[in-house]
């Protein structure tokens, strides 16, 4: 059972950060609507968060409709391994595997 002194407490702990988050929520959206000088930049900062998110739509879309293997590589490595002309020097694939650049093979 909880008694009544700690009902009372929880409930204005509760009630306090109820308020302090409300304030901060009034804090964050005045920010938004006025820069350091007090002038209104929430339209300025509307239109580059726009074209921010535009840009970031673009990237995306190209993402998705760019193919993810290059057919036209894999087919030519394809051939050249059946055919036996791929080699692939023993020292670069050590070097890669002992995590090496490309100045040590």
């Amino acid at each position: 059972m909880i008694d009544r002194i700690g009902t009372n407490k929880a409930r204005d702990a509760y009630a306090t950060r109820a308020e302090e988050a409300k304030a901060t929520r009034r804090t964050d959206r005045d920010r938004s609507v006025t820069g350091a000088g007090g002038a209104s930049t929430g339209e300025a900062e509307a239109v580059a968060v726009s074209e921010g998110l535009r840009q970031i739509q673009r990237a995306t879309e190209a993402v998705h409709t760019s193919p993810d293997v290059r057919a036209d590589r894999v087919a030519e490595l394809r051939r050249r391994i059946e055919a036996g002309e791929y080699h692939v020097p023993a020292e670069k694939v050590a070097a890669k595997l002992l995590g090496l650049g490309d100045d040590q093979s």
